[in-house]
């Protein structure tokens, strides 16, 4: 203890040397009153001040050690999120560990969500599971308070390719400029994808470029043993599927190049209306006959349209809810039977996106007109072909129905002159989906056989032996529908020779239904399944190998729509009474809707029926996410950009998303699947789970084959 300066202070001083004397016992002599007053606070003071010291320094550093274990030791953080219990054999346990974690305000399924994703066990149509894991990195650090993790730099990539992006770059090597305006609008990690795809086809130089998809074939499947051929060519984590992963969200994403938020085709069955009612204005509703409970006649709501068309369009009401069937030989009302056009429905109502393939057959038209009035009038030389303007050749079992007639984008006139059976040569009929999908409404299209200008596009469709009908009905044995694939691969040698001769560069679609159907309706490990896979498999050999004897300047793309998970009997799963109370209508199935179903609410019941769920037994808070659609949309589970106007009613109110195998079904599904004597499993598909969401990405280009 240094002695003071002064005097005055020498006082407190000779305290504070006597109060030192008799914390180590050096002094025995008898202390006063005043010196026992003021021992006691500074030994009180020391023991406070050394353990404050103490507690920080070993505070500091414990922050040091934690955070550079958390730095360098990803498994360390990930084992404070699962624990030991979660593990593949311990779902419900680990599940209720999460829900006392996060027992607040928020919902905890968006945080399971999170967890899922971070852990791999679900995959996000874009997002990488770091991306995710980052976000779990926070919740964790703010214990919870914190729901979203602020984007990453733009440098820094946390996606992955989609769908989507495959479809964006074919549009540009057709010529289409707008899904290239749509590209440039959207951020450079998010455009990265579709260039690289667009370069590794070869772009607008490539003279032929083939899509295949296979319907159903996900990553999971393409092995040595099923498919020796393309899996040597595949990069099984280079792209996903769009979500719902479904035949109608991914079909519809390739004939507009856009996300299922923007085109509004989540599923075949859609619940739209249009229009408002007003109280005593007449509409559209179908009355029932009391005789023979059937509904009126096509000719009386014909009428009624007509009489409809003639008003203002202020005064039209709603017709309203209807089930739209859009894979149909015409876009009907499931529960009437009478297409949606006499309904009130037009195209732009049922189809909210226009197809590229219009787009680039009304630029094409526009040119070849624009040429021939130059050389009328100013006797100009044609101008040389644009290399992006190519004939495209649409291959389709689904040629002849609504959807294809729509996305290949052209008319039902024009296409139904080319439209010619590969099997049996016999002449079909196109219908609207397959107009909407060439280009309906374009007069290159209405006139396309005759039409040969340089600048001008032919649409050429060609269907193979399985019609439509046939693909929603029984699986054929594998000898048929590998044959079936088998006559569309012939189709296209036909059309890329036809094209070569005319040196004119092709697009070619080429779709099969299979595996898809087989996989339907017995199961993804079925021996008959892998007896398609590898037929398929042999028949893309085969066309790559003509391809190249002929040494043409072709690439050949292989992917698919989504993947498949076998549900078994014991792993369907009915909604409870009480939810169903709840609810006016449940978009669920065994066979793929039950994994991603949309629930719409009766007016006002939302919470209440959240409060239900929440109360409901393990077996659905367990397997299945309940997210309101706004949660999904803030998860961009739908694309980056929120969903349309009128895309937004199609999604009802809920989606229960499958986490696992289990599947939402009907009660007529439960008793024909699960319940009855000859129960079986059945392929499903449209949530999350990688085995849904990995496509094959297969690019075979000369270059490769050499």
């Amino acid at each position: 203890i240094r002695r003071p300066k002064k005097k005055s202070q020498y006082k407190y001083f000779n305290r504070l040397v006597k109060s030192a004397r008799t914390m180590i016992g050096a002094s025995n002599h008898q202390h006063n009153t005043s010196t026992k007053r003021i021992t006691i606070p500074i030994l009180a003071a020391c023991g406070i001040a050394a353990t404050a010291a103490t507690t920080v320094i070993v505070a500091m550093h414990y922050q040091r050690w934690h955070r550079k274990r958390r730095k360098n030791s990803r498994r360390y953080y990930a084992s404070t999120i699962t624990r030991s219990t979660c593990t593949e054999h311990s779902t419900t346990k680990c599940n209720q560990q999460i829900r006392r974690r996060h027992d607040d305000n928020k919902n905890c399924d968006i945080q399971r969500l999170y967890e899922l994703f971070a852990q791999g066990k679900l995959q996000h149509p874009y997002f990488t599971a770091d991306y995710y894991y980052h976000i779990q990195k926070q919740l964790l650090h703010n214990n919870g308070n914190e729901m979203k993790l602020q984007h990453a730099d733009d440098e820094t990539d946390f996606t992955r390719a989609n769908f989507t992006d495959l479809s964006r770059a074919i549009s540009r090597i057709c010529g289409d400029d707008q899904s290239q305006h749509q590209q440039n609008q959207q951020k450079q990690q998010y455009q990265q994808h579709t260039n690289r795809i667009y370069n590794e086809i070869g772009g607008t130089k490539r003279s032929h470029v083939i899509l295949i998809l296979c319907d159903g074939m996900g990553s999971t499947f393409l092995n040595a043993e099923n498919a020796p051929f393309l899996c040597q060519f595949n990069d099984p984590d280079r792209l996903r599927a769009v979500w719902p992963s479904t035949t109608a969200a991914a079909l519809t994403t390739l004939a507009t190049a856009t996300w299922p938020g923007q085109h509004g085709m989540p599923g075949w069955d859609l619940r739209d209306t249009v229009g408002c009612d007003m109280p005593g204005v007449p509409n559209a509703h179908l009355h029932v006959s009391g005789d023979n409970n059937a509904t009126t006649t096509t000719a009386s709501i014909a009428s009624t349209e007509n009489s409809h068309a003639n008003q203002n369009n202020s005064s039209i009401t709603s017709i309203g809810p209807v089930q739209l069937r859009i894979l149909a030989h015409k876009v009907v009302d499931q529960r009437s039977g009478v297409p949606a056009k006499l309904l009130g429905f037009t195209d732009q109502d049922v189809y909210l996106e226009t197809p590229w393939a219009r787009r680039v057959l009304l630029l094409s038209d526009h040119d070849h007109r624009h040429s021939g009035l130059l050389q009328k009038e100013e006797a100009a030389v044609v101008p040389e072909p644009d290399p992006r303007r190519r004939n495209m050749i649409f291959v389709n079992a689904y040629n002849g129905d609504e959807f294809p007639n729509w996305y290949q984008g052209g008319s039902d006139a024009a296409v139904s002159a080319s439209n010619s059976n590969a099997s049996t040569g016999e002449e079909t009929t196109i219908t609207e989906f397959s107009a909407w999908q060439a280009g309906k409404g374009c007069k290159s299209c209405e006139n396309q056989q005759h039409h040969h200008g340089r600048n001008n596009i032919m649409v050429d469709l060609a269907t193979i032996g399985e019609t439509v009908y046939d693909t929603l009905g029984l699986n054929e044995g594998a000898q048929d529908a590998i044959q079936f694939f088998a006559d569309g691969v012939n189709v296209v040698l036909e059309r890329i020779q036809m094209a070569q001769e005319q040196n004119t560069p092709t697009f070619t679609y080429l779709y099969t239904a299979h595996p898809d159907k087989h996989m339907h309706a017995l199961g993804v490990g079925h021996e008959r399944v892998k007896q398609v896979i590898r037929g398929i498999d042999s028949e893309i050999e085969r066309l790559w190998n003509g391809l190249m004897r002929q040494n043409l300047d072709a690439a050949i793309v292989v992917t698919a729509d989504h993947g498949h998970v076998t549900v078994m009997p014991e792993q369907m799963v009915e909604l409870p009474r009480n939810l169903l109370d709840c609810l006016e209508y449940a978009n669920i199935g065994v066979h793929g809707y039950g994994r991603h179903a949309y629930l719409h609410c009766r007016t006002g019941l939302q919470e209440e029926f959240r409060r239900r769920w929440d109360a409901s037994t393990a077996l659905l808070r367990d397997n299945f996410l309940l997210l309101s659609i706004d949660e999904a949309i803030d998860e961009h589970l739908f694309g980056p950009s929120p969903p349309k106007l009128q895309v937004r009613p199609r999604l009802g109110d809920f989606v229960a998303m499958a986490i696992g195998r289990h599947t939402l079904a009907t009660a007529n599904e439960i008793g024909i699947y699960r319940d009855s004597a000859d129960s079986k499993c059945v392929g499903a598909h449209g949530s999350l789970l990688p085995e849904e969401m990995n496509i094959p990405y297969i690019v075979l280009t000369p270059e490769v084959g050499s």
